[in-house]
C-alpha cells in the first residue's frame, strides 16, 4: 500500500511539475508573435521553399537560401507564416501566402494585438547578394554562351541595379559584348573580363564610355587592394587614375562573386 502511495505521489510531482514548467514556458512566448515563416523564391525557373529562422529575443526572422542564384522574383515574393494578430507591413495588411512583398532590403512586419492594441515588429532580411548594399550588374549572354577567351566578344545584354541609389540604374543594354581580359588573372577559377557597349555610355556619374573593366580580384581576400591604390594615386595627385565602384557580378544567373567595375585605359 505505501508502495502505491508513493508511486501516486512520484506521479503527481512529475506532472505538476510539467505542468509549471509548461505555464512558464507559454508565459515567456509574446502574445502577438510570429511563430512559422516561410518564403517560396524561384531560381533558374525553379520554386524553392526557404524557412525563416525566428529569434525572438531580437525580434529578427533571417532567410538564407542554400544558393546564391539570381532570385526571379525578389521583388514580389510571397510568404507563408502563422501568425496569434494581425501582421502589416507598413499600412498594409499581410496575408499568409497571398501579399507579396519586395525583399531587395529588410522588411518590418508589425504584429498587432487586437485585444490591448499592442505592436510587436519582426525585421525580416534575406540573406543574398542581391540584397547586399553594392550595386548589381547582371550580365546574360546569348543563349547562355559561354565566354572562352580573351579575344572574341560574346554577344549580351547588361544592367545595372542599384537599390541604394536609383539613379545609377541602368536599364537592359542589349547590345552589349562581354570577353575574358587579364594575364595570369584570366587563368584564375574567378574570371576578369572587359564590356563593350554599342555607343558610349555612362556608369555610376563617370565619363560614358564604351569599354569598361571588371577586376576579379581572386587573389585579393580583402577586394581593396586596387581601391586603395588607385584613391592614393588620385590623392598624389596623378594626372590620371582610375575610378572604383565594387559590385555584385551575376553571369548567366550564376553569382560570380564581389567585382571592381573601372574604366578601361585605351
Amino acid at each position: 500500500m505505501k508502495i502505491n502511495n508513493l508511486l501516486f505521489l512520484f506521479f503527481y510531482l512529475l506532472v505538476a511539475n510539467a505542468c509549471t514548467s509548461s505555464a512558464e514556458e507559454e508565459a515567456i512566448i509574446p502574445k502577438k508573435n510570429i511563430s512559422d515563416y516561410r518564403l517560396t523564391l524561384i531560381q533558374n525557373g525553379v520554386s524553392r521553399t526557404i524557412y525563416g529562422m525566428i529569434n525572438e529575443s531580437t525580434s529578427t526572422i533571417m532567410l538564407k537560401p542554400s544558393s546564391n542564384d539570381w532570385i526571379e522574383n525578389i521583388d514580389s515574393a510571397i510568404a507563408i507564416f502563422t501568425s496569434k494578430g494581425r501582421v502589416l507591413v507598413g499600412n498594409v495588411e499581410q496575408i499568409s501566402g497571398k501579399t507579396p512583398n519586395d525583399f531587395k532590403q529588410p522588411i518590418i512586419y508589425t504584429v498587432i494585438d487586437d485585444d490591448d492594441n499592442t505592436t510587436h515588429d519582426y525585421t525580416v532580411t534575406l540573406a543574398s547578394p542581391q540584397t547586399s548594399d553594392l550595386p548589381v550588374i547582371i550580365i546574360d549572354t546569348k543563349g547562355g554562351a559561354g565566354i572562352y577567351d580573351k579575344v572574341n566578344y560574346v554577344e549580351s545584354t547588361f544592367r545595372l541595379v542599384d537599390t541604394a541609389n536609383p539613379d545609377n540604374n541602368v536599364e537592359p543594354l542589349e547590345k552589349t559584348g562581354i570577353r575574358g581580359r587579364g594575364n595570369s588573372t584570366w587563368n584564375y577559377p574567378k574570371k576578369p573580363y572587359r564590356i563593350k557597349f554599342d555607343k558610349k555610355t555612362s556608369l555610376f556619374g563617370l565619363g560614358a564610355a564604351k569599354s569598361w573593366v571588371l577586376l576579379a580580384n581572386y587573389q585579393d581576400p580583402t577586394f581593396i587592394t586596387n581601391t586603395v591604390a588607385l584613391e592614393l594615386g588620385s590623392r598624389i595627385g596623378f594626372a590620371f587614375t582610375n575610378h572604383t565602384n565594387h559590385v555584385e557580378l551575376f553571369l548567366n544567373k550564376k553569382y560570380q562573386g564581389s567585382y571592381v567595375l573601372t574604366e578601361q585605359v585605351q
